[in-house]
């Protein structure tokens, strides 16, 4: 039996997120992350930035093909999402100050995009179908959060909350620290993208 070929080779997430959209299987776990490793990832991510480091590296993702316009995530899903919310964050950055055409350059570039035909939103990380429309409403469109998770959530969606809420926190204390904030927050999204990296392995099928 010949094996299949694959496909591996070094990437940003920033720009997997804006090269590719990926989907979580249905048979894979939810989103398991705790806040401990939340903070853990949002801090080595903004240490790294603040030393100019060359690559923070952040492990191996595995991606087969789902349909031609989507690749689904084999291992690697609570990175991905927990950089998304990261991200979204940035954005929201911009929202709150009134700042739309950033806000919705970054929302197009990591978050979501238009369909040219619909012009429905299309999220670029498509989590579990039970999780999906709280990831919309609280990732991929600006929400407005309250100090308490909302009422009635899964363990999963308050591990989510908890996450978004984190991510503001991050940018929150990242930008107070900051003489000027909106240029140290592109470089941000630019280290994101080009110096946040995996290993991308893109297999075959499942």
């Amino acid at each position: 039996m010949a094996l299949e070929p694959i496909d591996s080779r070094l990437i940003g997430v920033g720009a997997l997120l804006k090269q590719q959209r990926l989907a979580v299987p249905a048979y894979q776990r939810p989103y398991t992350w705790e806040v401990e490793h939340v903070k853990e990832l949002f801090k080595d991510i903004i240490d790294a930035k603040r030393k100019n480091s060359d690559q923070y590296f952040l492990g191996t993702v595995v991606l087969t093909n789902k349909d031609n316009s989507i690749k689904s995530i084999i291992d690697g899903q609570q990175r991905i999402v927990t950089t998304s919310i990261l991200i979204s964050a940035v954005r929201n950055y911009f929202s709150q100050k009134n700042d739309e055409a950033r806000a919705s350059k970054v929302r197009e570039d990591y978050i979501s995009n238009a369909d040219l035909r619909t012009m429905n939103s299309s999220p670029r990380v498509l989590i579990l179908p039970e999780d999906q429309n709280f990831y919309n409403d609280y990732v991929v469109a600006v929400p407005d959060i309250g100090q308490r998770a909302p009422r009635n959530l899964s363990d999963t969606q308050k591990r989510l909350f908890h996450a978004i809420k984190e991510a503001q926190k991050t940018i929150n204390s990242f930008t107070s620290l900051s003489k000027n904030p909106d240029s140290d927050l592109f470089d941000l999204i630019d280290f994101i993208e080009k110096k946040v990296v995996l290993v991308y392995l893109d297999v075959g099928s499942e």
